[in-house]
């Protein structure tokens, strides 16, 4: 009697390894691998309109490795696996402005200015311009510069604290607002002021040493990634983590938010409608983490860390 033939799985050998790092994938995690299988699906889509596009699927490759790194190496290197999405912007917001009219055949700026014509009697730009003192100009630079340290500070204090949930929440929400406003560049793709209002508009007042280091960061500035604020919407769920979490803290940051947004109209770089919808993209984000990190069910879902106690209680210091 011949035995039974064994069975022979007909997947792949890495298969399992790929389903095993998705299984420990935290949710930030798994919105970078949606960033990077997704627009590079899209790269490979439309190639045709992509300059240099065998470069940028060799880069999402790259990126997809690096996620799964951290995955596999959380377990030795958890501060890695926690941080390493803080200087993913420094790829994927460059590499996005590449991609600004991959869908569309121009800028949509045109539709954004005839609304800001309606809501204000003249564009704030140019009367931002002509009444602000160089001093009050300065102070809107600080605040476009504090952008930079907003979620270092306000994760590193969660962090300090060895509040888990908080740390990891504010993260998290930070890259979901970071890909909604990718998801907007490329869908509805905006030039900004500086270009479409640059023979309009007056310079601006004689700059000091913040105005110098704004003109210094933003040499490696792009060309569009205008609407929404993507420096609004990446502040503002580190204020708003800050708030719930650390009340003092957010008290100190959100004068430096409101200088942030005046600082960005000032210096041409964004609409005023530019500025609101980067404070509700980033305020949507911040509530969507918050409200999952309260539901167990969700935050297991979503592979965050659930909340041990109501955020509106835990909030007690700085």
């Amino acid at each position: 009697m011949s035995a039974a033939p064994i069975p022979v799985s007909t997947r792949p050998a890495h298969v399992p390894l790929v389903a095993g790092l998705w299984q420990q994938a935290q949710f930030t995690d798994r919105i970078y691998v949606a960033y990077f299988v997704g627009f590079g699906a899209l790269i490979l889509l439309l190639r045709h309109r992509v300059d240099g596009w065998p470069a940028l699927l060799a880069l999402h490759v790259v990126g997809l490795a690096l996620v799964a790194a951290m995955v596999a190496g959380a377990g030795r290197l958890p501060a890695a696996q926690g941080w390493y999405p803080l200087l993913m912007p420094l790829v994927t917001f460059p590499e996005i402005a590449r991609l600004n009219l991959v869908l569309a055949d121009g800028w949509h700026d045109a539709s954004l200015l005839a609304f800001e014509l309606w809501l204000f009697p003249e564009p704030p730009l140019l009367w931002l311009r002509r009444a602000t003192p160089a001093a009050l100009a300065e102070l809107f630079q600080i605040g476009y510069l504090s952008y930079f340290l907003f979620l270092i500070v306000v994760a590193g204090t969660l962090r300090r604290r060895g509040d888990d949930a908080g740390f990891r929440g504010v993260i998290a929400a930070s890259v979901l607002a970071y890909l909604a406003c990718y998801v907007v560049f490329v869908s509805l793709p905006m030039e900004g002021p500086a270009h479409t209002m640059h023979p309009l508009a007056v310079p601006p007042a004689a700059g000091g040493p913040f105005y110098d280091l704004v003109r210094f960061v933003q040499r490696a500035g792009v060309h569009g990634n205008a609407f929404p604020s993507a420096h609004v919407a990446g502040a503002v769920p580190p204020l708003i983590f800050a708030v719930c979490y650390a009340p003092r803290l957010g008290a100190c940051l959100t004068p430096l938010i409101v200088l942030m947004g005046f600082g960005a109209v000032y210096d041409g770089y964004h609409y005023v409608s530019d500025v609101l919808a980067g404070l509700v993209v980033g305020g949507v984000a911040a509530a969507a983490i918050l409200a999952a990190q309260q539901s167990p069910a969700w935050a297991r879902r979503l592979r965050l860390p659930e909340a041990a106690t109501s955020w509106a209680r835990s909030g007690t210091g700085a």
